[in-house]
């Protein structure tokens, strides 16, 4: 039986769609209410059809957790509601750091509870931070109480600062937006599902820690402390990851290792989440169990077996706190207490009804915790591995159990142990693959070798060396380096592997969104295709999901045929421009694509091409750019264009020639930076256009080339961008590039009309 799988879906399905309609609070308890009657009434009378009664109120039930987070109260003292108040330097707060602190290529990240704030609004205060005596620094003007979380951006470092500690910082506070483009990340809704409106960057000097945390905490703080300290004075190969697999911060790791990561299909092993804590619960538990057995006079006393299990959870709990209690691994940590609770109630072999009761105890706790891509990986992955591995094992295993010849018994015993790793990984990637592909766009094909070696290698080895040298550290301080050393060889040893399996081609491939339909259409497949044997409709439903993905497949690639307009998107990408120009399809209905600048926001570590531009091409169905258009180098029209170039395969590329002088980039193709290396690794034709080159005519649509003008005036470099116009029947489009007065008094003797103006230099 499994008692708890359908009321958990449905309570899934009530939170969805109650997200999505945003039910009142009213409306959903009266429905809860009444959906509760007809099984109290079946109860009474005996009905046997009382179970399928229970999914309406858990529907509901789901409505109505998911309420506070998707439709949330604001209370007048929030922080939020200052926004708007703040004067021309923004809010002095004072507030609590709830978080660990996270390092990112020079800027601090961390969300702060604010606790008070400034309410002389009208008047600036004479510096930034200021205090009556050293030892008591507090906001000394006209101040109430507030509520809610702040998410910082530092600018520089904070040595010393731990969560609980209480700070005192000035910051111009906004509340979150989206960049808005289809296929998007949904940032607002993200920070919204941690309870955080507000959103502030500090510079640096304008933040001051006035107070350390207190209680339980702040022991917990110095010990992660002594360990970060301890790793980084170590002389290792790779702190950064040692770090990251002990105490959860992920920031020290370079980005070119977490590359060979992702591209061989085990980033998954750098975030400590439910496989980290399961392999520990588990390691841990077959060390209790042997020690337990020691001793026959306790054999015989108690279930040693039961009483491992639960002590198996002292040191989750440890590792737990020494990762900083990240919401990945609280929810790890929830879902392996649902493992242990079941096995110690004699149910560890209803494994869905157990990760059902997971699912339900985190989605109670954390109702966002549903839109999180760890969540939904985790319970993939899982989910994938209690389903298919047992039939792909019967498949492997097939023909053996008969022959029990010593040949066949000895290269069975040899096979057993890397054959289930492989099983169990090709089960957690299919599971995964299309949530992967969903969120992050990216798929591997390595991860079916490298997650051979490297989970054995790191859950294993790495985390369980690292771990107990963490327990170890207060008492042999020796003797915790040394084990460190150990883990940080079988990391390196990992690294390296890891490294030729992602510089392989092919080894991870970026890739469309899939809509929602597709999934859905994926996993029915998976379900079908291990059905077959077992159930007589599978066979009928195989066939007609095969070709409805086709059909599928088919609508994408030849909608042209029926579409046959010029199609222009101009893209949001903060401060900066970027334009995708789709032109009208050829006779097999296959459009060539252009991209005019790529934008740039000026955020350290954040890369617009990948993170902003590629996702709504990818949206859209869009895996090759034909012509890339710089309208002029500068950052903010050139700094996403780098991504572009390198994995949209261009054919071709057109700019002005002119590399300027930003940045202290010098002039020429080098002018490009990275960009001039993507262009020149992808092969692409390099044109430099001006007013003089000649028109290009691109599946009906005319390419007019307005400005530079040819042999003309010295220019800076926003009068030298390109301006371009396209015409396709009788209307037209003119992009400007962020050409000033000076240019535009130069083509006013062309042909200028259009019917759409990119208005020059962002409106300027």
């Amino acid at each position: 039986m499994r008692p708890l799988v359908a009321p958990v879906i449905s309570f899934i399905l009530g939170m969805v769609v109650s997200e999505r309609v945003s039910f009142g609070y009213g409306l959903v308890s009266a429905l809860l209410v009444l959906s509760v009657i007809p099984v109290l009434i079946a109860i009474k009378r005996g009905w046997q059809f009382r179970p399928f009664l229970i999914l309406p109120p858990f529907f509901f039930l789901g409505a109505l957790f998911i309420l506070p987070v998707a439709s949330p109260h604001i209370p007048p003292e929030h922080i939020v509601n200052y926004v708007e108040k703040q004067g021309p330097l923004g809010l002095r707060v004072e507030g609590v750091v709830s978080t660990l602190p996270e390092v990112r290529d020079g800027h601090v990240r961390l969300y702060v509870d604010a606790v008070r704030a400034e309410t002389d609004f009208q008047k600036g205060p004479e510096s930034p931070l200021s205090h009556d005596t050293p030892g008591d620094l507090r906001i000394n003007r006209p101040s109430q109480a507030v509520t809610g979380r702040v998410l910082l951006t530092v600018e520089g470092s904070l040595d010393g600062l731990k969560r609980g500690d209480r700070i005192l910082f000035m910051a111009r506070l906004k509340e979150p937006r989206n960049f808005g483009n289809p296929g998007g990340f949904d940032y607002e809704w993200w920070l919204a599902r941690r309870q955080v409106y507000v959103t502030g960057y500090v510079k640096e000097g304008f933040i001051v820690r006035i107070g350390e945390g207190k209680g339980p905490l702040r022991h917990i703080e110095a010990w992660r402390d002594r360990i970060r300290k301890l790793i980084d004075s170590a002389d290792l190969e790779n702190p950064g990851i040692l770090k990251a697999l002990i105490i959860g911060e992920r920031s020290g790791i370079p980005e070119d290792k977490k590359e060979v990561f992702i591209k061989a299909g085990a980033a998954h092993i750098l975030a400590i989440s439910g496989l980290h804590v399961g392999l520990v619960a588990y390691m841990a538990y077959i060390v209790i169990v042997w020690l337990l057995k020691r001793s026959e006079h306790l054999m015989l006393a108690v279930n040693v077996r039961k009483l491992a299990l639960v002590s198996a959870m002292v040191p989750v709990l440890l590792y737990a706190a020494i990762a900083g209690f990240s919401l990945p691994t609280q929810r790890a940590v929830i879902m392996v207490s649902a493992f242990v609770f079941t096995m110690l109630i004699g149910r560890e072999k209803e494994l869905f009804n157990t990760l059902a009761l997971a699912a339900l105890l985190i989605l109670i706790i954390y109702p966002g915790a549903l839109w999180d891509a760890s969540f939904q990986l985790t319970f993939a992955a899982v989910l994938a591995i209690v389903y298919l591995v047992p039939g792909i094992r019967a498949y492997f295993e097939k023909g053996e159990e008969e022959d029990e010849t010593a040949s066949v018994v000895w290269r069975r015993r040899f096979a057993e142990k890397p054959r289930l790793i492989f099983v169990l990984t090709v089960a957690a990637i299919v599971g995964t693959a299309p949530i992967l592909a969903y969120h992050f766009h990216r798929v591997s094909i390595a991860g079916f070798v490298t997650n051979l070696f490297s989970i054995p290698l790191v859950g294993f080895v790495a985390v369980p060396l690292g771990l107990v040298s963490a327990f170890v550290l207060p008492l042999w301080e020796g003797l915790s380096l040394l084990m460190l050393n150990v883990s940080d060889a079988f990391i390196g040893a990992t690294v390296r592997a890891l490294s030729f399996f992602a510089g392989l081609p092919g080894s991870s491939v970026w890739v469309s969104r899939p809509t929602v339909f597709e999934i859905i259409l994926f996993y029915l497949l998976i379900v079908c295709l291990r059905e077959i044997k077992k159930r007589r409709i599978a066979m009928y439903v195989v066939p007609a999901l095969i070709l409805t993905i086709f059909v599928d497949l088919g609508y994408w690639h030849l909608r042209g045929l029926w579409d046959r307009d010029l199609r222009v998107s101009f893209i949001s990408v903060g401060q900066g421009d970027s334009a995708l120009v789709e032109f009208p399809p050829d006779g097999w209905g296959q459009r060539k694509t252009m991209l005019i600048d790529g934008g740039d926001t000026y955020r350290s570590g954040f890369d617009t091409g990948e993170m902003v531009v590629a996702p709504f091409l990818w949206t859209n169905r869009i895996k090759k750019i034909d012509y890339i258009v710089l309208s002029h180098p500068q950052k903010d029209h050139m700094g996403g264009l780098e991504f572009i170039a390198g994995n949209f395969s261009p054919a071709e590329f057109w700019w002005n020639g002119e590399g300027g002088n930003w940045g202290g980039i010098a002039g020429g193709y080098g002018g490009l930076g990275g960009l001039g290396n993507a262009i020149k690794t992808s092969g692409a034709r390099v044109l430099i256009v001006n007013g003089a080159t000649e028109k290009r005519v691109i599946n009906g649509v005319e390419v007019e080339f307005l400005h530079p003008t040819e042999n003309g005036p010295p220019l800076d470099t926003n009068n030298n961008s390109l301006v371009i116009r396209l015409s396709y029947g009788t209307r037209s489009f003119l992009f400007t590039g962020d050409i000033g007065a000076v240019a535009e008094e130069l083509i006013t003797t062309r042909d200028m009309k259009a019917d759409v103006l990119k208005v020059p230099h962002h409106g300027s």
